[in-house]
Order: C-alpha cells, then sequence, then structure tokens
C-alpha cells in the first residue's frame, strides 16, 4: 500500500492539531476508528502513533508516524524519539527546500543574466546603428561633414605621429543649381547620389569619401603625397566623366 485516501486516513485526524501527538492505543476502542477499512480489514491496524510535520511557516504537511497490529502505548523514551525523528524530518524536508529555492534562484540569476547580456548586445547593435546612421549621409550612403570631420582628425593625428603624407581632394558638381532648376530635386537627388557612388567605387580602399555639403564632396587620401594625390584626383574627375547619365545640363 502505497497511498489510501484521506477520509479513512488516520494523519488526517493527526495534522488537525499540529502541535499534538496523536496517540491511538487500541483503533478498535476508539469511535473514530472502530469502523475504519484499515482496522477491520487489512493492514488490520490497533495501534497508532502519529506526530504532524509542520513547516517554519505553521502549516501542516503530513505526519511521521508508526502503528502495529496489536494494541500499545508508547513509553517516554519512545515519545521523545518519535519528536526527535519528526524534527529531523523537518530539517531534512526544510532543507531540500531550501535548496531546490536556490537552485531556482540561481536558475533564475542564470537566465536573467543571459536576457541582461543579450539586451546589451541588442544596444550595442543599436547604439552602432545609430552612431553609423549619425555619420552617414542617407541621400548618398558617404559619410556625412560630421564624419569627415571626425575622419580628417583621426587621420592628422595619424600622419603626425607616423611622419606620412595625407591629401584631400574637394570634389564640386559645377551649375547644379541650374541643373536642379532645369530636371527638377528628384533629378538632382539621383544626380548626387550617381556622382558619390562613382567617387566611392574609383576610390582604393584606404581612401574615404563623404558629402562634405550640398553638391560638394571630398575624398580623404591617407599615405599619398600630392603627386599622387593629382594622379588620383584625375581618376575620380574622369569616373565622374565618363558615367551614364540619363540628364544632360
Amino acid at each position: 500500500m502505497t497511498e489510501i485516501s484521506r477520509d479513512v486516513s488516520f494523519c488526517a485526524h493527526a495534522i488537525l492539531h499540529p502541535s499534538e501527538m496523536l496517540v491511538v492505543s487500541d483503533a478498535r476502542k476508539d469511535p473514530r476508528f472502530a469502523e475504519n477499512p484499515m482496522v477491520m480489514a487489512d493492514p488490520y491496524i490497533r495501534f497508532y502513533a502519529g506526530i504532524p510535520l509542520v513547516t517554519s511557516t505553521g502549516f501542516a504537511l503530513g505526519t511521521l508516524c508508526v502503528f502495529d497490529r496489536t494494541p500499545r502505548t508508547l513509553t517516554d523514551e519512545q515519545h521523545h524519539t518519535l519528536q526527535a525523528l519528526s524534527r529531523q524530518v523537518m530539517a531534512q524536508l526544510e532543507l531540500r527546500r531550501h535548496v531546490a529555492e536556490l537552485r531556482q534562484r540561481d536558475a533564475e540569476r542564470a537566465q536573467y543574466e543571459r536576457q541582461l547580456e543579450a539586451y546589451h548586445h541588442q544596444l550595442e547593435a543599436a547604439n552602432i546603428q545609430l552612431q553609423a546612421q549619425s555619420l552617414t549621409d542617407p541621400l548618398t550612403g558617404l559619410g556625412n561633414r560630421r564624419a569627415f570631420e571626425m575622419r580628417m582628425e583621426e587621420e592628422v593625428h595619424r600622419a603626425d605621429r607616423q611622419h606620412t603624407p595625407l591629401s584631400l581632394v574637394m570634389v564640386d558638381i559645377d551649375h547644379f543649381k541650374r541643373f536642379n532648376d532645369t530636371f527638377g530635386h528628384p533629378a538632382g537627388d539621383e544626380a548626387l547620389h550617381a556622382v558619390a557612388q562613382k567617387l566611392k567605387t574609383a576610390a582604393r580602399l584606404s581612401d574615404f569619401s563623404c558629402r562634405y555639403g550640398g553638391e560638394e564632396f571630398a575624398v580623404m587620401l591617407p599615405n599619398t603625397n600630392a603627386g599622387n594625390a593629382r594622379i588620383l584626383a584625375e581618376r575620380l574627375r574622369k569616373a565622374v566623366e565618363i558615367g551614364h547619365w540619363t540628364h544632360h545640363s
């Protein structure tokens, strides 16, 4: 037998008084249990002693009990021993519950730390994206004036430290206002984007192209002297010149 219904359980009576031990010396003589099926049939209980197992908050979990098929009484020593055993059982149960709570807290903390780490990664990615957007010209996709100033400061310091040349090419679209007036601003935006892409394609990987403002562009040329800068500047100009243009001013 591993379980019984509470309506015939001796323990159901014992937990009604959590601070007391229930002792039934002879169940057949006790009106509460005389007709109990466990008294009248297998396992033929006659003696029962049960002490409630009570949590530190006063909740009765169940009982620690002993029973026999013959009537008997508990000696004082047996009474104290059963009480001591019940305290040990509760100490083990409380310890097990405490360990389970600690494990649950550890699991929750680990989950929280994982969520926090994921949030930090998302935040870092969002900050990187936001910073990139703040340094990018939305029309051309090149760096904007702020990006130009930051990169220029970096390159100047690098050139000073390493004693290397640094050149700058400025690009201006001629008669751009007249182009806008003739074909409209959407066509002007398209032209700006096209020029930006041609400059970016013609520049070297080490170069930095940006939209300086309006129809002006700048291309930074690290580790490049004046002579090589003229050659690269001509290459940039030629890339724009030979490009396919939808509108002609």
